[in-house]
């Protein structure tokens, strides 16, 4: 699977090795956060998910660090999360842009529909 590559960010989606070491109680090469060790293991009982509509890794470009967030895409939902330190940029805003963009260039895919939550202080 490609990486998407914005102004700022590189998107990566997961892959097997990402979700394995998660499995395995290590936050891996890339996955620095808590919560991912959780969303691993409902991946890795749900291999399809592993796509490049599935979740993704926020980096900065210029640093390489990724950014402590989870980010995930699928034909049905979209949803972010993002650390208070990293708050604040518009990288959800810069990161959802990018993938709705890539959906709309696949032969599949012929409408994307978003809403945002009253309640998101974002």
């Amino acid at each position: 699977m490609t990486d998407l590559v914005t102004d700022r960010l590189v998107l990566h989606p997961w892959d097997v090795l990402d979700v394995k070491a998660l499995g395995a109680g290590r936050r891996g090469r890339r996955l620095p956060a808590e919560s991912d060790i959780v969303i691993a293991g409902v991946i890795a009982e749900n291999p399809s998910w592993l796509s490049p509509f599935g979740h993704h890794l926020i980096a900065e470009r210029a640093t390489s660090e990724v950014v402590p967030a989870s980010f995930r895409w699928s034909c049905r939902d979209q949803g972010y999360s993002v650390v208070p330190s990293r708050q604040g940029r518009e990288y959800a805003s810069e990161a959802a842009a990018a993938l709705a963009s890539f959906a709309l260039s696949s032969d599949d895919v012929h409408t994307v529909h978003a809403r945002v939550e009253r309640t998101n202080p974002a």
